[in-house]
């Protein structure tokens, strides 16, 4: 994967005929699901979001076929392309000299070089974001600027914007009040899905002023903020249309009319924000999927294999599903049982439906279902969740499901209501304290919590991170995400492991008995490439992905001194503390051999405090 050089000009047509000679991210051939590790060389894996990245062809000399040298190493030619840049400056207008009424949102951000371990500063400018269509469909345009804040160093754009599908396509669009989040969307040209962004630059040098651009879907919103690997959550970014905008200023955009072609498909890629969380000790997991909620108790914690009468050990998840109940006002609530695939339909689906009505019979029992209105159903092995041909993924198929809606965009807070956190079994630290965290193997590093702040219906959270000690008997700590990631699993078919432990999806929140995770992107089937007529085809199975940084580190090895700042977002919470927590065992999955740590009474600012007190620090 390498992207086209600098340009001598705006990034539009031309730009666009060399990035598309490179050929357009193509995906490949169905190989693993979206948690395989990624492939090192030409190969690519998919993604359950579909895609790869832009991709020259190496013919042995260092240039590609759309002309220039690689990436990952400085041009030699470097200073005198500089020169012949700001030579042109005259002739273009100057991205920095925006009307003053629709300037770029700018943030800063220490981000390590793991080549020259050392931290560099680099500055971002998120442009608006541009309305554009295309065939009867609205997009948005967006576009990027990366450049060395204090013009030394080198800054690696490639590894920082690298998502899971191993492409720089890591910038996602939040919509903080409705929760939905986009990715940039795919194309489809008849025979291929595309990804298409552009990137000028895999590695930033001083001088250079790096465009990433690429499409989202036109939600109609006239403003969205910004998830930037590093940077965090940048916000307020306009959305205008193209008379908003200076004609040159127009040209560094990519349109949908400058492609080259003319899709067959469009595929959006917006998804709700899913509040996913866990009732401790209980079996039960809930996720919130755009307010309709589903309940999940595996069938290993109720029954015996192949039995429909309660074990002695049911009542535990069952009290902490009625206790769920207990907070609705009613309504319609399913009963579902599910199976794995052993043994025929018939017999599956009469043990399914005995299933769904032992936990119907109890629940009954244990609290007052009267105010809901219920269908008690079996399916048997019909909606898998994971995969059937593995042990662990029949487990997670084995399961019954209570569906019921939830009150739109609920705060969390009054779960703190029901149950108390369990006690900490690792390192417990506060606001302002650093924790050295460790590992089985010897790895050891500190983190801290920069800060936690409201942002509309999101609670937004910062961490650092530092290495410390690399693991016994190796010069390295391996990924630097590894004291707030699950890691890497290869059983994990229904969820990504984004290059072996890459993504932020350990750090949860305690409120009451409940342990809430990340805010997560969710959907079921991820894109394997298009089929005669240019539909996309897809693998039928759910996948979910974080929304925190997924591939902390850029893929690189961490060494001792190695440092980061880490963002996640989680549901809203109006309490004024927080606690931060990240633990060993969960049911969404177990952190084998890292130690757990926690953060209490963690301070929680609203988002126009900390921009008051951002501008009284930028006067002083």
């Amino acid at each position: 994967m390498s992207s086209t050089r600098r340009l001598q000009q705006p990034l539009a047509l031309a730009a666009l005929t060399a990035f598309l000679a490179a050929g357009c991210v193509p995906l490949g051939e169905a190989v693993d699901p979206p948690d395989a590790e990624a492939t090192s060389g030409q190969a690519q894996d998919e993604s359950p979001e579909g895609g790869e990245g832009v991709e020259t062809v190496d013919d042995g000399s260092g240039e590609s076929e759309a002309g220039g040298a690689q990436g990952d190493a400085e041009p030699a030619d470097h200073e005198e392309d500089a020169e012949d840049a700001e030579d042109a400056e005259d002739a273009e207008k100057d991205p920095s000299s925006d009307a003053d009424d629709h300037p770029p949102v700018v943030a800063e951000a220490s981000i390590w070089d793991h080549t020259a371990a050392e931290l560099v500063d680099v500055q971002v400018s998120v442009y608006p974001l541009v309305r554009d269509s295309h065939d009867g469909e609205d997009y948005l345009a967006a576009r990027i600027d990366f450049e060395l804040a204090d013009g030394s160093g080198r800054f690696d754009l490639e590894a920082a914007l690298t998502s899971p599908d191993t492409d720089p396509t890591e910038i996602r669009l939040v919509d903080t009040e409705a929760l939905d989040v986009q990715a940039p969307l795919m194309v489809s040209d008849g025979e291929l899905s595309l990804l298409p962004v552009q990137m000028e630059y895999d590695i930033v040098f001083p001088g250079d002023v790096a465009t990433w651009t690429g499409f989202y879907e036109d939600l109609g919103v006239e403003s969205s903020a910004v998830l930037v690997p590093y940077f965090g959550l940048l916000e307020d970014v306009a959305v205008l249309y193209p008379e908003d905008l200076d004609a040159q200023v127009l040209e560094s955009y990519l349109l949908v009319e400058d492609l080259g072609f003319d899709p067959v498909r469009v595929l959006p890629r917006t998804y709700p924000a899913d509040v996913y969380r866990e009732r401790d000790g209980g079996d039960v997991s809930i996720r919130d999927d755009d307010g309709q909620a589903t309940l999940t108790m595996a069938s290993d914690v109720l029954f015996d294999v192949d039995e429909h009468d309660l074990d002695d050990d049911a009542d535990v998840a069952l009290q902490a599903a009625a206790e769920e109940l207990e907070r609705l006002d009613g309504g319609e609530l399913f009963i579902v049982g599910h199976t794995d695939d052993v043994l025929d339909e018939d017999h599956n689906q009469a043990l399914s439906e005995r299933r769904a009505e032992s936990v119907h019979d109890r629940l009954d029992e244990l609290t007052d279902l009267s105010a809901f209105e219920i269908t008690v159903e079996g399916r048997n092995f019909q909606e898998p969740v994971a995969d059937n041909e593995i042990d662990e993924g029949r487990a997670q198929n084995r399961r019954v499901e209570l569906l019921f809606e939830l009150p739109e965009l609920e705060d969390l807070t009054d779960l703190q209501q029901i149950g108390e956190p369990a006690d900490p079994e690792g390192p417990v630290g506060t606001a302002g304290e650093v924790l050295e965290v460790t590992a089985e193997d010897g790895r050891a590093a500190e983190v801290a919590v920069e800060e936690v702040y409201r942002l509309d219906n999101l609670l937004v959270g910062r961490l650092s991170v530092e290495i410390t000690q690399n693991a016994e008997g190796h010069d390295t700590s391996g990924q630097l995400a590894w004291p707030f990631s699950f890691g890497d699993d290869g059983l994990r078919e229904e969820r990504e492991s984004l290059g072996e432990g890459g993504q932020v999806d350990a750090v949860t929140l305690l409120i009451g008995d409940s342990r809430v995770f990340p805010l997560e992107m969710s959907g079921r089937g991820w894109i394997t490439g298009v089929d005669d007529d240019g539909e996309f085809l897809q693998v039928d199975l759910p996948w979910y992905s974080p929304l925190a940084d997924r591939y902390f580190g850029g893929g690189h090895d961490a060494v001792e001194g190695t440092r980061g700042v880490v963002t996640v977002l989680w549901p809203l919470v109006s309490s004024e503390e927080v606690t931060i927590d990240v633990p060993v065992e969960t049911e969404y999955e177990d952190r084998e051999g890292f130690d757990p740590w926690r953060f209490e009474d963690v301070p929680v600012v609203d988002g126009l405090q900390r921009s008051e007190a951002d501008a009284d620090k930028d006067e002083d």
